[in-house]
């Protein structure tokens, strides 16, 4: 039945091959149009997270169609507080190898999140470890640890070496450290046996590694190892590493003085090592040792040299040896600075220092230069009562001989007694600021001589019992500063040459300024005032020897006084010569009810005055007669 069935399906399958191979193909216009694919229902598989969210941030967690894997749908995932990402503890208690420390931490993320008193981990011991007992065929052995942070140790086991082997030789020739052996041989320890034609080598067993080679700041130390089969083998190993350089001890390599800085060193205490070099703050004058110290290390150190000296004192000042150009009774002759050459001291600090016996505190010669650069420095002459002084002075604070400067920025030089507080005998004075005065017993201020320049750009000279400045075949510009108040006048003699460029002359209690035997005072500008004569001339005074000659060409006379002739100007014996400034405002009383007194001029030969203001373009000179009389 079966086969049958089986032949009758096969006859229809024939047959509907043969129906199917009898239709006729289609025409191109009767092909049917393909109907197009339905879109699929997405087959989505499980959330995968793309990016984790953050304490600040959130997070993405995406899934793919399993139909299409570029079919991807993503959403949102919420911030989780927890995920910080800390920084580095800040540890208020450091923790050890065995205790929890404490401290706090910040997270990168969000500064805002921080933990506060928090155990931070105990660190756990880090061991370095060494091999104490080596294991052999039979026996373990063993090895130390001991912690790099807290010294602690421990041991651990290490495992049976089946061929670490102690060979006996029973016969034959044994092997040595670099040579094979041959013959029978014995474990000493485990009593194995065995018989070979070629014994290998031993090779080298290096123990009992000592220290030879100590480790030094820089350099590791070395050790040195011995081979147990031989102890005539050894050989070399790096040791303990190189120590480092300590902290060090401070050692003065040069002494401060008061004349220069010192030095120091920081050296390692192990190698001497220089660490580091400071310099030690030059030390200040504070009393007469340090004084007389500094003059010494000056005047010995040599030519071409630059000094600052800082003055230290309280009230009472410093006393000083006084210089003298000769031995009169006086402690030191000589100058100030030795006879050193191309010297620059330049005085500084706050204090006073004064004189406690005859002489200068400053005398300068050839190439050396003194710059008093303080306004709280004062140098103090020498006088009856002053200080604890029983005499009084008989040569200047300061004297500056031929070659030698001296330059005052600011400062006082006063209270000198018998002569003048400054003296240049041929060197050079240039005052810039500070104060001259309070010299008495008919002493001045400045006395400049021997073809010397005084040039003032600025300071004052005041309260001077003599001339405030005094010229011997010298010469004196005036840029600018205020000479006022002394007893005496600017006086110019022998040949000298004064130009006023600025600045003002006043209140003097005889004359402003004095032109005597053959010498010329140019008034470029400045002012002379207020100045009072007990004779002629109560602003300038021309006369004496070969007289004197002034020629203004800018600046103003006024307001001065004479109980004689020319309130203003007097020409006793000179020249006169007026092309510009003004003379006005003066006052001169001798004839004062017959109007020939000169209150702006008074030409003394051929009587000749001229009581009204002088202005600038009321030019007149003792050439001519014109502008006279009036």
């Amino acid at each position: 039945m079966k086969d049958i069935l089986k032949s009758f399906g096969i006859i229809v399958a024939v047959f509907a091959l043969t129906l199917i191979a009898c239709q006729p193909e289609p025409k191109p216009d009767e092909i049917p149009t393909p109907t197009p694919t339905p879109a699929h229902v997405h087959q989505w598989g499980d959330w995968s997270q793309t990016t984790a969210p953050t304490c600040s941030k959130t997070g993405v967690e995406t899934r793919v169609c399993s139909l299409d894997a570029t079919h991807k749908e993503m959403q949102e995932i919420a911030i989780n507080p927890t995920a910080h990402v800390w920084g580095e503890w800040v540890a208020e208690t450091e923790p050890t190898c065995t205790v929890k420390g404490k401290g706090s931490r910040v997270c990168t993320l969000n500064s805002a999140h921080k933990e506060t008193d928090v155990d931070i981990p105990a660190l756990g011991h880090d061991y370095e470890w060494e091999t104490t007992t080596y294991a052999t065929c039979s026996a373990t052995g063993e090895e130390t640890g001991t912690c790099t942070r807290d010294g602690t140790t421990t041991t651990r086991a290490l495992p049976l070496n089946p061929n670490a082997h102690d060979w006996e030789q029973l016969a034959g020739t044994p092997p040595t450290c670099t040579e094979t052996g041959s013959g029978s041989r014995k474990c000493t320890i485990c009593n194995t046996t065995e018989t070979l034609n070629v014994i290998p080598a031993l090779g080298h067993d290096y123990q009992n590694w000592t220290q030879t080679t100590a480790p030094t700041c820089t350099t590791a130390g070395v050790e040195t190892g011995t081979c147990t089969h031989d102890a005539t083998h050894t050989t070399t190993r790096t040791g303990a590493a190189a120590l480092g350089h300590d902290s060090g001890e401070w050692h003065i390599t040069l002494a401060a003085t008061c004349t220069a800085i010192g030095t120091r060193q920081l050296r390692c205490t192990r190698d001497q090592f220089v660490l580091d070099t400071q310099t030690i703050d030059q030390l200040p004058i504070t009393n007469t040792s340090n004084w007389t110290d500094a003059l010494q290390q000056i005047s010995e150190g040599g030519n071409n040299k630059n000094y600052t000296l800082t003055i230290n004192s309280d009230a009472s000042g410093i006393a000083v040896p006084g210089y003298w150009d000769y031995a009169d009774n006086v402690s030191l002759t000589g100058f100030t600075f030795g006879s050193v050459q191309n010297l620059t001291v330049t005085l500084k600090g706050n204090g006073k220092l004064f004189l406690s016996d005859r002489g200068s505190i400053i005398r300068l010669t050839n190439s050396q230069n003194f710059i008093l650069d303080s306004e709280n420095i004062t140098l103090q002459g020498l006088r009856n009562g002053q200080n604890g002084a029983t005499q009084d002075n008989y040569r200047s604070v300061v004297v500056v001989q031929v070659g030698g400067t001296m330059v005052m920025k600011k400062g006082t030089i006063t209270g000198n007694t018998g002569t003048y507080e400054v003296t240049i005998e041929g060197g050079s004075f240039i005052m810039e600021g500070g104060e001259i005065s309070d010299s008495q017993n008919y002493s001045g201020g400045v006395y400049v001589t021997d073809s010397g320049t005084f040039t003032m750009h600025n300071g004052t000279i005041s309260n001077n019992a003599g001339n405030a400045v005094q010229l011997y075949s010298s010469t004196f510009t005036m840029n600018g500063g205020l000479i006022s108040d002394n007893g005496g006048c600017v006086a110019i003699g022998s040949g000298s040459f004064f130009t006023m460029n600025s600045g003002t002359i006043s209140n003097s209690e005889n004359i402003g300024v004095a032109v005597t035997n053959g010498s010329y005072f140019t008034m470029k500008g400045g002012t002379i005032k207020d100045n009072n004569s007990v004779g002629h001339g109560g602003g300038v005074y021309l006369g004496t020897g070969d007289g004197g000659n002034f020629i203004m060409e800018g600046g103003i006379i006024s307001g001065n006084t004479a109980k004689n002739y020319g309130g203003g100007v007097m020409i006793g014996t000179g020249t006169f010569t007026k092309t510009g400034g003004i003379i006005y405002g003066n006052d001169g009383t001798k004839n004062a009810n017959t109007g020939s007194n000169g209150h702006a001029a008074y030409w003394f030969n051929p009587a000749r005055f001229r009581n009204t203001t002088l202005g600038e373009n009321d030019n007149i000179n003792t050439s001519s007669t014109a502008g006279w009389g009036q």
